[in-house]
């Protein structure tokens, strides 16, 4: 695999100031020094489910009436979603 090269600009750009790094790298870099900031729940651009959807779906998971598919079913997400919630790897700030 070809290993793709991208360079951070800082604001003074000559030669001795730039850094060689991998798109990742630079993703890293931008989310350590707070150019970017992680969305989560809602501000997420992907976001289908509120926080009371989310807090709705825990508390009938917990009630142990409901199997994970009538779960998704209700809310039109996929029962691998809902087990990251119920098991806090998804909207863990909650």
């Amino acid at each position: 695999m070809k290993r793709h090269n991208f360079i951070i600009y800082t604001q003074d750009n000559r030669a001795c100031n730039l850094e060689f790094v991998t798109h990742t790298e630079k993703i890293k870099h931008s989310y350590g020094n707070g150019v970017k900031i992680s969305k989560n729940g809602m501000q997420h651009h992907n976001a289908k489910l509120s926080k009371d959807d989310v807090l709705k779906i825990r508390e009938m998971r917990s009630s142990g009436k409901y199997l994970l598919k009538d779960i998704a079913d209700e809310f039109s997400i996929s029962k691998s979603v809902i087990s990251r919630i119920c098991n806090n790897k998804l909207w863990s700030h909650i």
